[in-house]
């Protein structure tokens, strides 16, 4: 198989199931939008994604996979079409629809947690999804609290 026949079998591979599941994959996430005004839906998105309970991973900017990821599954989750890219327009879903589109949380989760995490996150301590368990990145949010007493 010559170099273009590779190409389109890797091409068929990625796309294809894609398109079974209703999902597309855009040339470009982004295109025409400024960097740093892309840069800044994309923070805003990871923020936002990570209070709904998708881990979008560290508010940073960078549309990682882990990003993407998360994306797709909130857009799956609100019956949006599936794309996986930050726009102005999945930034206003995220902050404003209502009823909130959020992750299922499971059995674990504690509702006590769940605003503690919240609060960090909004402050920038805690990095991850918001699911209500108290586990390493909970505790380790706390601990840099500024003005926090070492116990």
């Amino acid at each position: 198989m010559g170099k273009g026949g590779w190409l389109a079998f890797v091409a068929m591979l990625v796309l294809v199931p894609l398109a079974a599941r209703g999902e597309t994959q855009p040339a470009a996430c982004g295109a025409g939008v400024p960097e740093q005004i892309y840069a800044a839906y994309v923070r805003t998105a990871q923020t936002e994604l990570n209070l709904h309970g998708y881990d979008a991973g560290r508010p940073d900017g960078q549309a990682s996979l882990k990003t993407e990821a998360a994306v797709r599954d909130y857009q799956r989750d609100a019956r949006l079409p599936v794309d996986g890219c930050v726009s102005k327009g999945l930034v206003d879903h995220l902050q404003f629809v209502l009823p909130r589109v959020e992750k299922a949380r499971g059995a674990r989760a504690k509702p006590l947690v769940i605003e503690a995490q919240t609060l960090l996150t909004r402050r920038g301590y805690y990095i991850g999804a918001v699911d209500g368990i108290e586990g390493m990145h909970t505790r380790e949010a706390v601990r840099r609290l500024p003005g926090r007493r070492q116990a």
